[in-house]
């Protein structure tokens, strides 16, 4: 029993390797076909950076959908747009759409009444009163380094009554490296090729 248990966390892990290879060999592709593609440079350098901001804030708000923008980053510098212009759009946009996994968590707040007979969220309330930064810190680390949505923290922290101009500035600052540390990746990426 015990064998097979291993052997199905090893395929777990090598389905979980091969799929990211996949979808970071997908975004290499779909980068070399759009900075030879004439219409793309086009078409990016047309919407400029406010074309980038409202795909970022859909970017930001990916609970469903991961739309991951920064994968375009050589194709946006490849249509002459500034390389910390483009971070910066990509950041705040993101954090615009953190925003509205903000407002999801504070309206199930005022409208799904938390029972004190709940384990996790009594825990939950307790930690916070004794640590009233630690929710933001965590946030912020969490927005820094985890390729996954930042709903994942941003709905609860609304729900469990975190402050909104923390989680503000916590994910913009969050948003932010991750968004410079994963553009110098592709980047050193495309350098390979």
């Amino acid at each position: 029993m015990e064998h097979v248990r291993g052997k199905n966390k090893r395929c777990r892990r090598l389905c979980k390797a091969v799929l990211f290879a996949l979808l970071l060999g997908g975004v290499v592709w779909m980068n070399i076909n759009a900075i030879n593609n004439e219409s793309v440079l086009a078409l990016v350098s047309t919407y400029s950076y406010g074309g980038i901001l409202g795909v970022s804030v859909l970017s930001g708000f990916n609970l469903l959908v991961p739309i991951p923008i920064i994968g375009l980053y050589p194709v946006f510098l490849e249509a002459g747009l500034h390389a910390v212009g483009v971070i910066i759009t990509i950041s705040i946009g993101m954090t615009i759409g953190d925003m509205f996994g903000y407002a999801i968590g504070r309206t199930g707040r005022s409208v799904v009444h938390v029972s004190k007979d709940n384990p996790f969220m009594v825990r939950l309330a307790q930690l916070e009163k004794r640590h009233p930064m630690l929710p933001y810190i965590f946030l912020f680390a969490y927005a820094a380094i985890v390729p996954f949505p930042n709903e994942l923290v941003v709905i609860p922290a609304a729900f469990i009554g975190c402050k909104f101009r923390y989680v503000i500035i916590a994910t913009l600052l969050g948003n932010t490296i991750f968004t410079t540390a994963s553009a110098l990746g592709f980047i050193h990426v495309f350098s390979l090729l």
